[in-house]
C-alpha cells in the first residue's frame, strides 16, 4: 500500500503515514472529488479504452499551451541531438561548442516564452528577465553535474602529478563565480548572445607537464570523457529539462496576471492509488482484478494527466490496441518521457528476444513475429534492423540447404560418370574421349585433364615425373588438337607451381610465364577449364579480382580445381578479396572437388581415374621390362628406356600454344632440382644404332621417330657413358651433411657445393667477405642466418635436401637389377 498523500510505500495494516502524518483511512471519494475539482467539468468527454474522461474546456486551455512549450523543447532536444551526432568530440570542443550550444538552446527556449507572453498581452517582460527566472528556478551547473564532476576529477589528478600553478594560470580558473559562474554565464549569454562561456573552463588541465606519460594520461583521460555515452545523455537531457523550466516561469507570470487558473496535480496521490491496484494484481491475478486497475489507471490519468508512469502502467497492463495510450500520452504532452519511458522497458523484452534459438527457419520465424508484435504495440521500438537480419539469416539457410542437397545430388552424378569415363580409358577407348573433347565435351574435357594429372603426377614437384604417357599426349598437340596443347601447357605450368621455391631459377621462371600466356590463350577462346586455371594462377601470384571472378565463373560450371579452390577461400575467407567465411558454400564446392577425386591440397586424385591411371602406368612399366628383356645387343643392361619427357625438354621441342613447332624428345633432361643438364639417349638415333630389336621396341622407336624431329645429326654417347654420368650427378645428398656444412663451413659456402650449387655457393663467399672488409660487424648477421640455415636442413624433409634422391636411389636399384 502507499501513501495517497506523499506516495511513500506502507504496511497494509497503517492506519497513519509515519512519513507525512495523513490519515491513510479518512482517503475516500471526498478526497479524490477534492483532487478532481480543479480539472473537472463534464463539458468535454475524453475516452480511453472504453473509458470516459471528463475535462474543462479551462483546462484544455491550459493543457494547450503547456503543450506548446513541451513540443519546443523536444523539438530543440532533436536540433541538438542533430548537432552532437554531427561532431567529431573531444574534451576542448565539449566545454568551447557543446556545452554553449546547450545555454544557445535554452535561450531559444526563452525567445520562444517571450513570445507566448506577449500573445497574452504580458509585454513587459524582456529575455533577460525570463531568463533571470529560469536560471533561478534551476542551475545549469547542476543539471551538467557530471561533466563538471569529471572534469574536476582530471584536473585534481593533474595537480597530484607535480607544480600546478602555471596550469592555473593557464587555465584562467574554473567557470564559477563572477562572470564565469553558470548563472553568470547564462544569463551574460542571453543578453549579449554570447556562448563561447566555456572557453577558457579546464583549458588547462595538463598543457604543463613535461612528462610525456604524464602528458599521454591526462589527454586519455579528457578524450575518454568527450566520448562518454552519460555525457551525451546528461547534455540532451539539460536541453529539454531547461526548456520545459521556461513554460513553468510563463504560467506562474500568467497566473498571477490572472489569465489562466492554476492547477494542483496530487501527482503523488495518484501515483500511490495506482501502486496499490498494481501490487494487488502481482499478488491475486485475476482477469477481474486486471480490468479493476485499468479503472483506476483511467481515473488516475483524469486527476494527474501529466504523471507519465500512468501510461506506462497502462500500457503494461492493457493487452489490446494500445494506440489509445499513446494518442492520450501525446495529447497531454507526455509523448517524450513516456517514450522514454516504454523503450526503456521495451529493451528488456529485445534482449530476451536475442537469446531465443535461431538455428531453423521455423525459429527465426517465430522471433520475427516477436518483434513484429512488440513494435506494433511500441511505436517508438525500431526492430527493422533485427528484423532485416534475421530474415537474411533466414534465406542464408534456405540456400544453405538448397545447396546440400544440389551438392548431394551433383556428387551422384559426377561420380558416376566419372566411373563411365573411367571404364572408357581402362577398355582402351581413350580415342572416344578425346574425340568428345573436341565436340567441347565438358565432362569429357575434365575426364581427361584429371586423368593426365594423375599419370603425370605434376604434384611431385619433379619434371622428370612426366614420363612415356606423356608422349602420346605429345603428338595429339603436335597434330593441331587445341585441347591437347591447353593440357601440356597446364600441366608444365602446374609442375613448376610444385616445384619448391628453394629450388625454382630464373628459367622456371620464364617456363611459367610461357605456360601461362599459352594456357591464357585458350581461356580467352572460352575454355572454362583454362579459365579455371588463369583464375588460381592469378590469384597465387596476388589478390587478383579478376582471378577471383574466373575461379567463380569455372567453379559454377563444376571445373573441380576452381571449385576446390573456391572452396577454401569461403572456408578460410579473404578480406583483400571481400570473401567472407561461408561453411555452406565451402562445402558445396569442397564437395564438387571431391566428387572428381581431387584432395584437399589437390596435389592427388582418387577415384577410378587413379585407378585408370596406374593401370596404364603398369602397362607401360610391363611392356618396357618385355622390351628390355628380348634386347640381344651386348649393352642389353645399359639400354635405355623410351626418353624422358620433362617441361624444359617439351620448352625445347614444343610448340604448344605459341611456338607452333613439332614437339620433340630432347637430348637433355632438366630437373627443377638439378642445376645442371645430364645427356640421355636420343630415341631417334638408338633406333638406328640398335638394328636388333625386337618388334614391339622397333613399332615403339618409329612411332616416337615420327614427332620426334631431326635430330640424326646430333652426336650422341654411348649408353655406358650415360649411365656414369647419370650415376654421379644424381648420387644422394644427405641433409645431415648439408647442416653441418651450413654450421661449420657455411661462411665459404661449402653447403652448396655440396649440393652442385657454385654459383650460390660463391655469392655466400662474396658475402662473407664483403662483411669482413667492408661492413665490419655484419658477420655476426650472417653468422645468424646461417645458424637458422642449418636448422632448416636439419628438419627438413629429405627430398628438400637429397636432390635427385629419390630418382638417383630408382636408378641404382634398376642399374643393379639389369
Amino acid at each position: 500500500m502507499f501513501c495517497y498523500n506523499c506516495g511513500k510505500e506502507l504496511n497494509d495494516d497503517f492506519n497513519l503515514c509515519p512519513y507525512c502524518g495523513a490519515d491513510i483511512t479518512r482517503y475516500s471519494d471526498e478526497t479524490a472529488d477534492k483532487a478532481k475539482e480543479y480539472i473537472v467539468e463534464p463539458d468535454v468527454k475524453f475516452e480511453l479504452l472504453g473509458r470516459e474522461l471528463f475535462f474543462s474546456p479551462r483546462f484544455l486551455e491550459y493543457n494547450t499551451l503547456r503543450k506548446r512549450f513541451f513540443e519546443k523543447a523536444e523539438s530543440l532536444e532533436e536540433e541538438y541531438i542533430k548537432f552532437y551526432k554531427s561532431r567529431k568530440h573531444t574534451f576542448v570542443g565539449l566545454f568551447d561548442e557543446e556545452i554553449p550550444e546547450v545555454v544557445q538552446k535554452v535561450t531559444s527556449a526563452v525567445r520562444f516564452g517571450v513570445d507566448v507572453l506577449m500573445e497574452y498581452g504580458i509585454d513587459d517582460i524582456d529575455d533577460t528577465m525570463l531568463a533571470n527566472m529560469v536560471v533561478q528556478s534551476g542551475n545549469i551547473k547542476e543539471s551538467l553535474g557530471y561533466i563538471y564532476a569529471k572534469a574536476g576529477e582530471i584536473q585534481r589528478y593533474a595537480e597530484n602529478l607535480g607544480d600546478y600553478r602555471d596550469i592555473k594560470k593557464a587555465s584562467r580558473g574554473h567557470w564559477e563565480g563572477g562572470g564565469f559562474g553558470v548563472t553568470g554565464a547564462v544569463k551574460g549569454a542571453i543578453v549579449a548572445g554570447a556562448f563561447n562561456i566555456g572557453a577558457g573552463a579546464f583549458h588547462g588541465i595538463g598543457d604543463t607537464l613535461t612528462k610525456a606519460s604524464d602528458k599521454a594520461k591526462i589527454s586519455g583521460m579528457k578524450q575518454e570523457l568527450a566520448i562518454d555515452p552519460r555525457v551525451a545523455t546528461c547534455l540532451f537531457d539539460t536541453v529539454y529539462d531547461f526548456s520545459t523550466k521556461v513554460f513553468y516561469c510563463v504560467e506562474k507570470l500568467l497566473i498571477e496576471n490572472d489569465l489562466i487558473d492554476e492547477y494542483d496535480f496530487d501527482e503523488a496521490a495518484a501515483n500511490a492509488r495506482a501502486k496499490n491496484y498494481i501490487a494487488r494484481i502481482a499478488s491475486q491475478a485475476s482477469a477481474e482484478n486486471v480490468e479493476k486497475a485499468i479503472d483506476i489507471l483511467c481515473d488516475c490519468i483524469q486527476q494527474a494527466p501529466y504523471s507519465t508512469i500512468l501510461y506506462v502502467h497502462l500500457y503494461n497492463l492493457f493487452t489490446g490496441r494500445k494506440s489509445d495510450i499513446h494518442s492520450a500520452a501525446k495529447f497531454f504532452g507526455n509523448e517524450r518521457n513516456y517514450k522514454l519511458s516504454l523503450l526503456s522497458a521495451d529493451k528488456k523484452i529485445v534482449d530476451s528476444i536475442k537469446t531465443e534459438p535461431e538455428k531453423t527457419v521455423e525459429e527465426i520465424r517465430k522471433k520475427i513475429e516477436s518483434y513484429e508484435t512488440l513494435a506494433r504495440d511500441n511505436p517508438y521500438l525500431n526492430v527493422a534492423t533485427y528484423v532485416k537480419a534475421l530474415e537474411k539469416k533466414a534465406i542464408e539457410i534456405e540456400k544453405e540447404a538448397e545447396r546440400t542437397s544440389k551438392a548431394q545430388a551433383l556428387e551422384k552424378q559426377i561420380k558416376g560418370k566419372q566411373k563411365e569415363l573411367a571404364e572408357m580409358i581402362i577398355a582402351g577407348k581413350e580415342n572416344l574421349l578425346w574425340d568428345m573433347a573436341e565436340c567441347d565435351d565438358l565432362e569429357a574435357m575434365i575426364t581427361l585433364k584429371l586423368y593426365y594429372y594423375k599419370l603425370s603426377n605434376p604434384a611431385c614437384g619433379e619434371q622428370y615425373a612426366v614420363r612415356e604417357k606423356m608422349t602420346s599426349l605429345i603428338q595429339r598437340a603436335n597434330s593441331g588438337n587445341k585441347f591437347a596443347e591447353y593440357l601440356v601447357a597446364f600441366l608444365m605450368h602446374t609442375v613448376l607451381d610444385y616445384t619448391p621455391w628453394g629450388w625454382q631459377s630464373v628459367g622456371h621462371k620464364e617456363d611459367k610465364s610461357k605456360y601461362f600466356r599459352e594456357a591464357k590463350i585458350f581461356a580467352d577462346a572460352g575454355n572454362i577449364l583454362a579459365i579455371g586455371d588463369i583464375g588460381r594462377w592469378m590469384c597465387a601470384i596476388n589478390d587478383s579480382e579478376q582471378g577471383i571472378e574466373m575461379i567463380k565463373m569455372a567453379a559454377e560450371k563444376l571445373e573441380p580445381f576452381a571449385a576446390l579452390k573456391l572452396g577454401n577461400y569461403y572456408r578460410e575467407g579473404s578480406k583483400a578479396l571481400n570473401i567472407p567465411q561461408n561453411p555452406s558454400m565451402s562445402h558445396y564446392f569442397s564437395t564438387i572437388a571431391f566428387a572428381y577425386g581431387l584432395s584437399e591440397n589437390a596435389k592427388t586424385v582418387a577415384g577410378p581415374l587413379a585407378t585408370a591411371a596406374e593401370k596404364a602406368t603398369a602397362e607401360n612399366i610391363q611392356m618396357k621390362v618385355q622390351s628390355e628383356a628380348e634386347e640381344t645387343s651386348d649393352e642389353k643392361k645399359s639400354s635405355t628406356s623410351i626418353g624422358t619427357v620433362g617441361p624444359a625438354s617439351i620448352e625445347a621441342q614444343s610448340a604448344v600454344g605459341m611456338d607452333k613447332k613439332p614437339l620433340e624428345i630432347s637430348d637433355v633432361s632438366p630437373c627443377p632440382k638439378a642445376g645442371e643438364k645430364t645427356q640421355t639417349t636420343n630415341v631417334a638415333e638408338e633406333a638406328k644404332a640398335e638394328p636388333v630389336q625386337s618388334k614391339e621396341a622397333e613399332q615403339q622407336s618409329k612411332t616416337n621417330a615420327s614427332f620426334v624431329g631431326n635430330t640424326a645429326n646430333k652426336k650422341t654417347p654411348s649408353n655406358s657413358a650415360i649411365k656414369k654420368t647419370q650415376s654421379k650427378t644424381m648420387a644422394p645428398k644427405s641433409k645431415a651433411v648439408a647442416g653441418l656444412l651450413t654450421l661449420f663451413l657455411g661462411l665459404v659456402g661449402a653447403q652448396w657445393f655440396y649440393l652442385n650449387k657454385p654459383v650460390r655457393a660463391i655469392v655466400y663467399l662474396a658475402i662473407t667477405l664483403l662483411g669482413i672488409f667492408v661492413v665490419p660487424g655484419a658477420v655476426s648477421f650472417w653468422q645468424l642466418f646461417l645458424f637458422g640455415e642449418s636448422i632448416f636442413f636439419f628438419v627438413a624433409k629429405a627430398a628438400k635436401v637429397e636432390k635427385y634422391s629419390k630418382r638417383a636411389i630408382k636408378h641404382k636399384k634398376q642399374v643393379s637389377k639389369e
